[in-house]
């Protein structure tokens, strides 16, 4: 089910509020939009955020940046659990109280709150 109430790491909202400047600055081009939506998965939730950039290129210079950003190091680790993924020209950022969760209902077309 979709919430309203954004559920994730401060470093995540703080990535699309302001931090995506920085990401900006790495892709050497502004994004053309984000948006986020949040959810609630069996329980769990949690906010994704799509940022989209002109094209892969500068996307990938872009995710590396956020990555950095959000995990302080090139992975995730217990303490950073968040997820950063690449599809085309956007990164996606999955953040929330079980972010593999939340992610894997997105990814696989499942309605959110389906189990």
């Amino acid at each position: 089910m979709v919430v309203e109430d954004e559920v994730a790491s401060i470093h995540a909202r703080l990535l699309y509020e302001i931090g995506y400047q920085l990401a900006e600055d790495r892709a050497k081009s502004p994004l053309k939009g984000k948006r986020r939506e949040s959810m609630q998965c069996g329980g769990e939730k949690g906010t994704i955020y799509y940022y989209e950039f002109p094209n892969e290129e500068s996307a990938m210079r872009a995710e590396q940046s956020m990555k950095t950003y959000l995990w302080g190091s090139n992975s995730r680790s217990r303490m950073h659990p968040d997820i950063v993924e690449r599809t085309g020209s956007v990164v996606i950022v999955i953040s929330g109280t079980n972010a593999d969760l939340i992610w894997y209902h997105a990814r696989s077309g499942r309605k959110p709150g389906a189990g």
